[in-house]
């Protein structure tokens, strides 16, 4: 495991020149975008959203890749509940994920049903647009460039202390770096007897967004399939990168119950040091577990 401790050293090893002038013209971006809501109201809620999966190339020119697969559903769900709690969003987003206001929405279902079935939520895109701000990436080199620099903008601000950072995106694990990939397609014909493919570690950046993120809080998700590790890894997680909120969830219902965690204390005693908060969707409940979880995570940020 290593971590990222220079985002222009990552970006020089991982990118190429397109994608480092990309890099650059996001960053401004960003910048004059925080400024220009903070024109409007210099003490405004601002929060930087990462959504859906990561891609991992197996060649410079890309033929063939492995996918961490994830909708988007979540982060376009929780865009939506903060711009309704007043926030502004960076939305870090995948191409083609779920977007904020339509996300539930199929064309043939439009084109079956009609325009009114959508209507409302075109209202509230019309009156949310200006209050957020998209990019997107797709390789996980993007994404890890792409929300160091974000975060890099936000802890420069020095009104971050109104901002936050909400990584919900499924960020692969493994990698291969530019520099051990092939440039063209990998031919079947040279591997007759199957394709093995060695991976290396995607640098960790948790602890970079972090340091870089100032006073912005930072809010990590934790996935797991074991009930009885969750919180030990949650403790763990805080000890290694310093974030400020986890929110915990179990593959088997991670749709309808998630674990919000706080670090309140530095007791290395995981029922003293962490505050728990369990937050369920209720069954025939109309209010998705996003709007729920938003709430309360609100409430946290403002009471910092």
């Amino acid at each position: 495991m290593c971590d990222i401790f220079s985002i222009s050293d990552f970006q020089k090893n991982e990118l190429d020149e397109n994608q480092r002038k990309e890099a650059e013209f996001i960053r401004q971006q960003v910048e004059n975008q925080i400024l220009e809501w903070q024109k409007l109201d210099i003490n405004t809620k601002i929060v930087c959203i990462t959504s859906g999966g990561t891609s991992v190339p197996l060649e410079k020119n890309t033929v063939r890749s492995i996918e961490n697969f994830s909708t988007g559903q979540r982060g376009a769900i929780s865009a939506e509940e903060f711009l309704k709690r007043g926030y502004k969003v960076i939305f870090l987003n995948r191409k083609k994920s779920l977007q904020p206001f339509c996300w539930k929405y199929q064309v043939e279902k439009i084109f079956d049903q009609g325009f009114d079935l959508c209507q409302q939520d075109v209202q509230l895109y019309q009156n949310y647009k200006s209050s957020i701000l998209k990019i997107s990436f797709e390789k996980v080199q993007d994404y890890l460039s792409l929300v160091l620099v974000i975060s890099e903008c936000i802890g420069k601000n020095p009104y971050s202390k109104n901002m936050a950072i909400y990584l919900a995106a499924a960020v692969s694990d493994f990698y291969i770096p530019i520099d051990k990939m092939v440039s063209h397609k990998i031919q079947s014909t040279d591997n007759e007897q199957g394709l093995v493919v060695k991976l290396d570690n995607v640098p960790k950046c948790l602890k970079k967004i972090k340091e870089l993120a100032n006073e912005a809080k930072v809010i990590s998700f934790k996935l797991e399939t074991d009930n009885t590790i969750l919180k030990d890894k949650v403790l763990s997680s805080f000890k290694k990168y310093g974030v400020d909120i986890i929110i915990g969830n179990l593959l088997s219902n991670t749709r309808f119950e998630v674990y919000l965690y706080q670090k309140i204390s530095e007791t290395n005693n995981i029922d003293k040091d962490i505050l728990c908060e369990h937050i369920k969707q209720e069954k025939d409940s109309d209010q998705l577990i996003e709007s729920k979880l938003i709430e309360s995570l609100v409430k946290r940020l403002e009471a910092y």
